[in-house]
């Protein structure tokens, strides 16, 4: 009824159900109840609502999820003019807003995503006391240079942001491992591999500390961590990484994503560099029919 609509925490327990939809994957549902918020904050409170830019960014957040890059970035547009009307262009509030918007610009064009970044970076210098903003920014910033190819500047800012956690929150392992793990794969892309092995190394270690073995950024470290043995030709290493790479990938993925396909490839080829034929033969097998299996799917 419209009496219950009025209700201030309706709008609250609409946004909270949507979330949840979304962290399930049930992206529909999750649309469906942001509609209905946006419609009582319309109908009900005039357009006018405290919830009202959280909506927006939560509405830009599913569309982004659902690959509807233009409507993402429309929804995000309204909550950054709504937060600028309403707490200046200079609040933290707004930078994070622009965060999230290069966010959604990861996939559609980094040179909008690198200008947002910008901004955010620019309001978030004046912020007196620090806020975890400031090292997310960094990091996504050193993301973006990364995408681009400016490998030097990447490692500009990934080293900013760990700087940033060191300095202000050095037990906020979460953020300081995966800034760690960004820092490496720096290294990694240039071939530098025994200086990436070193940093990834510190973000194992860092992730051990609050998450024991489990925690998604795991497989990735561990695969590259493969993949740099390997061409140090340290092929026992390398098998030994690429098998707890499997092994993690498998839990998260399932046992015929193409990561296991890809991850089987590369195990394979080690281990025939091992002379181990009978292994390295089945791991190359499982790996061709998981990738053909998902190519022909495509086609």
């Amino acid at each position: 009824s419209k009496k219950n609509s009025e209700h201030p925490l309706i709008i609250s327990a609409l946004r909270g159900m949507a979330h949840l939809y979304q962290q399930l994957g049930k992206n529909d549902q999750a649309l469906r109840h942001l509609e209905k918020a946006l419609e009582a904050i319309q109908i009900c409170f005039k357009g006018e609502h405290k919830e009202l830019g959280l909506i927006y960014s939560a509405l830009a957040s599913n569309y982004d999820d659902q690959g509807e890059i233009e409507k993402a970035v429309e929804y995000q547009q309204k909550a950054i003019d709504l937060l600028t009307e309403k707490h200046g262009a200079s609040h933290p509030a707004v930078a994070e807003a622009l965060n999230d918007m290069a966010v959604i610009y990861f996939k559609a064009d980094l040179q909008q995503a690198i200008l947002h970044l910008n901004r955010a970076s620019q309001i978030l210098s004046n912020v007196k006391d620090p806020i975890p903003l400031i090292g997310t920014v960094y990091s996504n910033i050193g993301f973006a240079h990364l995408k681009a190819g400016n490998l030097e500047k990447a490692r500009e800012f990934y080293q900013k942001a760990i700087d940033f956690v060191e300095r202000n929150n050095g037990e906020d392992y979460d953020h300081l491992a995966t800034f760690y793990s960004n820092l490496a794969e720096t290294y990694w892309e240039k071939e530098q591999y025994e200086e990436s092995l070193v940093v990834y190394e510190k973000a194992c270690n860092l992730l051990r500390k609050s998450f024991g073995e489990n925690h998604p950024l795991f497989s990735d470290i561990y695969f590259n961590m493969g993949v740099a043995y390997a061409f140090k030709e340290e092929w026992e290493k390398a098998v030994s990484f690429y098998e707890r790479a499997l092994r993690l990938k498998e839990e998260q993925t399932g046992p015929d994503s193409m990561l296991v396909g890809k991850v089987c490839l590369y195990l394979g080829t080690a281990l025939q560099e091992m002379h181990k034929y009978q292994e390295s033969e089945s791991y190359i097998k499982r790996g061709y029919e998981i990738l053909q299996k998902h190519h022909m799917q495509e086609d």
